[in-house]
């Protein structure tokens, strides 16, 4: 079917399915389907066209930009990648390692988690503008869905951690 002209109105007929195709001024009238002979009313033009859909993409759209959960989540996992490289490489090369870089699986799997569930969408330039009791807003008003996200990214790096050692 070709695409229909200004003026043309297309609509599916409510029996048979089938594109029916009429001229605007044939508006509000009724007739049978061309197809399966059922009764049609050719809908009215809308008075004005909507503005098409903007999509978004997560949080950064509400908050205007990073997010501070999505801003900590990077640095946690920069860290945690950091301290995971340390820690295997020293428990490669001498059997050992500090305690402090067996944290990194964990702490790298809570950064990765935070950047995919950031928490409340609190623009992370605002985050000086905001008195310091209110600078947590992101973690603190999470939804709980967050949270528990958070909390098994941390237990399956703890658990990634502890096979490291072990």
């Amino acid at each position: 079917m070709e695409s229909p002209s200004p003026g043309t109105i297309v609509f599916p007929c409510p029996s048979c399915g089938t594109n029916l195709q009429f001229g605007a001024d044939q508006s509000g009238q009724t007739g049978p389907c061309a197809y399966c002979g059922q009764s049609v009313t050719v809908p009215s033009i809308p008075a004005a066209v909507p503005a098409p859909m903007t999509i978004t993409r997560g949080h950064e759209a509400e908050a205007g930009g990073l997010t501070a959960g999505r801003f900590v989540g990077i640095i946690v996992t920069v860290l945690g990648a950091i301290f995971w490289g340390i820690g295997a490489s020293m428990l490669s090369s001498t059997g050992y390692t500090l305690k402090l870089f067996v944290a990194g699986p964990a702490l790298c799997f809570w950064g990765l988690s935070l950047l995919v569930f950031p928490g409340k969408p609190l623009p992370f330039r605002d985050l000086n503008t905001l008195p310091a009791n209110e600078r947590k807003r992101w973690a603190t008003e999470a939804p709980a869905l967050h949270k528990a996200a958070w909390v098994v990214a941390g237990l399956v790096g703890l658990v990634l951690s502890i096979r490291m050692l072990g």
